[in-house]
C-alpha cells in the first residue's frame, strides 16, 4: 500500500478528488493551483501524523539489525531508524539483560548482537510505501487521514465524526483474530 493510495481513498471522503486528479493521475498534465497543492500537502501531514500515532501507540513496527558492543557499549544512533523502544538483545545461544541510557545500549556483552527494536517511522513523501504491510487497512489509514485532516482544519463537528470511525477501523484491525487464551486450571 502506497502513500497516494491512502490519500485517493482519503479525498474520495472529501470530494476532492477530480480538484487532486494531478497527484493520482500520471496522465494529468495539468498543474494544481496553489489551493489544491496546500490540500494535499495537509492530507500528507495527516497521513504522517497518523501513521506515527500507529506506530507508537497501537500497532509496532520492528526492525532487526546487528549492533558491535564494544566494553558493553553500543551507541542507539548506529541504528538505522529512529527508535522508539528496544525489545531485545541477543545471539544465536541466549537473550541478555540491557539497558538504555543517555543514547546507548549496554549491555553485559561485548561483540556483534542482533538488536530487535520498534521504530517511529520516517517522514512519508507522496511516492513511499507505508511500513504495515496489510496489518493496517488502506480504509483505517484513511479513517486516521480525514481526522488528523479535520483537526489542521480546526473543523471540530467533523473530527469527531471521522474520529469514531477511524478507532473502531483500528480496533479491528489490531485485535487478535481467532485467538483466545483459557485461564490456567485450578484444583479444588
Amino acid at each position: 500500500m502506497t502513500v497516494l493510495d491512502v490519500l485517493e481513498t482519503a479525498s474520495l471522503y472529501l470530494n476532492l478528488r477530480n480538484e487532486l486528479d494531478y497527484y493520482f493521475n500520471e496522465n494529468n498534465s495539468t498543474l494544481p493551483s496553489s489551493e489544491n497543492q496546500n490540500k494535499f500537502n495537509l492530507l500528507l501531514k495527516a497521513l504522517n501524523l497518523i501513521v506515527q500515532e500507529i506506530a507508537i501507540e497501537f500497532k509496532p513496527v520492528y526492525k532487526e539489525e546487528s549492533l558491535t558492543f564494544v566494553e558493553g557499549v553500543a551507541s542507539l544512533s548506529s541504528l538505522s531508524e529512529a527508535v522508539n523502544k528496544i525489545v531485545c538483545v541477543k545471539d544465536n545461544n541466549s537473550l541478555y539483560k540491557f539497558l538504555v541510557e543517555e543514547g546507548n545500549i549496554i549491555c553485559e556483552t561485548n561483540g556483534e548482537k542482533t538488536v530487535k527494536y520498534s521504530f517511529v517511522p520516517k517522514v512519508l513523501e507522496a511516492d513511499d510505501d507505508i511500513c504495515f504491510d496489510e496489518e493496517i487497512s488502506e480504509k483505517c489509514l484513511a479513517f486516521g487521514v480525514l481526522m488528523e485532516y479535520m483537526y489542521l482544519l480546526n473543523a471540530f463537528d467533523e473530527v469527531s465524526v471521522w474520529e469514531d470511525r477511524f478507532y473502531k477501523s483500528l480496533k479491528n484491525c489490531v485485535r487478535d483474530v481467532g485467538r483466545y487464551n483459557m485461564p490456567k486450571r485450578r484444583w479444588l
